[in-house]
């Protein structure tokens, strides 16, 4: 749902930028003219252009991306990072043009001071992109680590539900309990036993379909020890 809200957000941004940049030049060029102007006008007039279309491809990536992306400094959105440069380019690439309109203003002035807020825009708006990606990499590395016990959970509580004794249930529904308070954080160091846990559930899935009393107990109070052990030695890896 968020993700289809920042694709609108997106969009929105770039069409609210088109629109602005249409009115820019109508209102500019009609009260300005096309002639008699200097250098100092013409460079503030490229760099009024660039950060609409900064703005768009900037939008145009959101909508691609989804996530909306936030910069690793000050937290705030890219959005907030798009209308603040815009507004400020406008404002001082006019005042560049209006000063150059009276007297010959030097060109190096208006070339260091536009290409200086464009650079730091540039800079906020890559870590935006840059902090959403880690983001989403650190997630997706957590989920990575979780799925092994989230997944033997599902297959333990499915043991319980295709139980038939009540006591083999009973058994298997407690040790799902126990696999829900374990900790889900996989690591290489824990390979051997995750492995050993794996096989273990495998293994009972034979008695319990059965209906073996005492083979399932038994398989059951196996995937117990297995557990405690694995919980045991993650304690110990993360000191």
């Amino acid at each position: 749902m968020n993700d289809k809200k920042n694709v609108k957000r997106g969009i929105m941004a770039a069409a609210i930028a088109v629109i602005i940049l249409i009115t820019y030049n109508v209102s500019l060029f009609a009260l300005a003219g096309f002639s008699n102007h200097r250098a100092s006008f013409w460079i503030s007039y490229v760099f009024a252009m660039l950060s609409f279309f900064v703005v768009m491809i900037s939008g145009a990536l959101v909508a691609g991306g989804g996530r909306k992306p936030k910069d690793w400094w000050l937290g705030y959105p890219i959005f907030s990072h798009c209308a603040v440069y815009i507004i400020v380019e406008i404002i001082v690439s006019i005042v560049f043009m209006v000063l150059d309109h009276f007297f010959k203003f030097p060109w190096g002035i208006s070339l260091a001071v536009q290409m200086i807020i464009l650079g730091v825009h540039l800079v906020f708006n890559i870590s935006c992109f840059i902090a959403r990606d880690t983001i989403r990499e650190i997630k997706e590395n957590s989920k990575n680590k979780t799925i092994f016990l989230e997944a033997s959970r599902v297959e333990v509580e499915m043991l319980a539900e295709t139980a038939i004794d009540a006591e083999i249930k009973a058994a298997y529904t407690k040790l799902a309990e126990e696999f829900l308070y374990s900790d889900p954080v996989s690591s290489p160091m824990l390979l051997d036993v995750e492995q050993r846990l794996a096989a273990a559930i495998h293994q009972a899935k034979l008695p319990v379909q059965a209906n073996d009393k005492a083979a399932a107990l038994k398989s059951c109070e196996q995937i117990h020890l297995i557990l405690t052990e694995r919980n045991k030695k993650s304690k110990i890896y993360k000191q």
